[in-house]
């Protein structure tokens, strides 16, 4: 009985092992690079802003199949039966013939409007007549043809289609912006998550500092030499400690969570944490190569006028007001078709020419140019407002991007002075004027002031990024 226990151990073992090993096969670890990649994917406001802007190309799509070729077919039958008994006058009956009288009427149509104004219309009819005495008439052919003149007005597919394409403009645009907002945003959370692990790390060395004092503190007290004093503060600093750590810990995660929620990862993708990352380096890259003058204010708002997304969307709805503008003054103007028509049942054909004018329609089309032009006068007003945002946008960027460069110093400074703190420490532990514990507190001390320089670089390179993005220069 124990050989078959053993075998079976062993298989479980075996088995736990494959286990774990396809889950860590499956889990799959990501650069930043190839996070940012996959979030530009799978990121739930980018995936939606695409679905519209395949609807919208679709959209296209559909407007000029609806302005082409479009055929289609009718078929009718109708059989009729008559009661001989009951009229008296069909005597069709006496001659032995069927009194079931059948009809099947076949039509096919076929239209198309050209863009141009012309529209083609035809259609071939054929009608049988008691098909069991095998009496078929001759199919008709009918044409109609009709040619917009004066004004020269859009039909309505392709003032659609105008308007839809300024609407695909518009996406294409907010998409581009979006996805360079979402770059900044992650890289920006990427950051804070580097600096919140070193923060979780230098958390865990207080917390052994603490627990190590404590430990010290309670040695000293069973000698004499520390008092109650001495062992509640030691332990409430301990206690502080272990607070700090958790917060660290939680705060970590959380971010962590954040970030691989906002990149749309899966349960089995986790982020690698890189402070060297390829990624931060280009994006460096890109900061250093750029010629940006931030005492050049004109300079950088002719730019952000140029690649602003508000004004372009602005631009455009005012663009399609103005085409509705257009437009609504061509109908108010009479309107010259000319046409022709074909019948070959009668072999007749006719051409001619056709005006036709809206004298009186109660003020409706004043009414409409109304609404059109004080919608044009908003848009204007619109636009200015949005040219002193963004000049506002720029002073605060400017300023954002000389404050981080400020504290960056603050903080260079900040970390001579803590260099220097350690190094006399150094010498005062020689001498025996400090413990180990107070110089190791100078060390984290020190750590703390390294993260706090890195997180100052941070928000410069970000704010630095910012502004590239707002203003559109490379």
């Amino acid at each position: 009985m124990t050989l078959p226990r053993a075998r079976l151990l062993v298989m479980l073992v075996i088995l736990f092992a494959i286990l774990l090993f396809s889950n860590s096969a499956l889990a799959q670890e990501m650069t930043f690079e190839e996070g940012v990649n996959w979030g530009l994917k799978h990121n739930i406001e980018i995936m939606k802003m695409k679905q519209n802007l395949n609807q919208l190309k679709r959209g296209l799509k559909e407007i000029k199949a609806g302005s082409d070729w479009q055929l289609d077919t009718t078929i009718k039958t109708q059989v009729n039966n008559f009661d001989t008994d009951k009229i008296s006058d069909i005597d069709s009956s006496a001659d032995g013939e069927d009194n079931n009288f059948q009809e099947l009427d076949i039509s096919l149509s076929a239209t198309k409007d050209y863009w141009s104004g012309l529209s083609l219309r035809s259609e071939v009819y054929s009608r049988n007549d008691n098909l069991s005495a095998d009496s078929i008439n001759d199919a008709e052919f009918q044409l109609n043809v009709d040619q917009n003149i004066y004004p020269r007005l859009p039909i309505n597919a392709e003032q659609n289609y105008i308007k839809r394409k300024l609407d695909l403009k518009e996406a294409q645009v907010a998409l581009k912006d979006e996805k360079n907002s979402k770059i900044i945003n992650w890289t920006e959370a990427y950051l804070n998550l580097l600096r919140l692990k070193e923060s979780y790390g230098l958390a865990n060395e207080r917390y052994k500092i603490a627990q190590k004092e404590l430990d010290e503190v309670m040695a000293q007290k069973k000698v004499g030499e520390a008092g109650e004093l001495e062992f509640l503060s030691a332990k409430a600093n301990l206690k502080e400690a272990q607070y700090q750590l958790k917060n660290a810990k939680n705060n970590y995660q959380q971010a962590k969570k954040a970030l691989s929620n906002q990149l749309g990862f899966t349960n089995e993708q986790s982020l690698k944490l890189n402070a060297n990352s390829d990624y931060l380096a280009q994006l460096e890259a890109i900061i250093n190569s750029s010629s940006i003058k931030l005492n050049d204010k004109p300079r950088l708002i002719e730019l952000a006028m140029d690649n602003s997304v508000k004004l372009l969307k602005n631009k455009l709805s005012k663009k399609k007001v103005e085409y509705e503008l257009h437009w609504s003054k061509l109908e108010d103007k009479p309107d010259i078709n000319l046409n022709g028509n074909y019948n070959s049942l009668n072999q007749e054909w006719s051409a001619g020419i056709n005006l036709s004018y809206n004298i009186f329609d109660s003020g409706q089309r004043e009414l409409a140019m109304k609404d059109l032009n004080e919608q044009v006068e908003i848009t204007n007003r619109e636009y200015q407002d949005l040219v002193k945002g963004l000049k506002l946008e720029i002073d605060k960027l400017v300023t954002r991007i000389e404050a981080n460069q400020n504290n960056l110093e603050g903080k260079e400074l900040r970390l001579e002075k803590a260099k220097l703190d350690k190094k006399i420490a150094k010498k005062q532990l020689k001498r025996g004027l400090i413990t180990q514990i107070e110089f190791h507190k100078k060390e984290l001390a020190l750590q703390e002031t390294r993260i706090n320089l890195k997180e100052a670089k941070d928000k410069l390179l970000l704010s630095k990024l910012e502004l590239i993005d707002y203003i559109g220069s490379k």
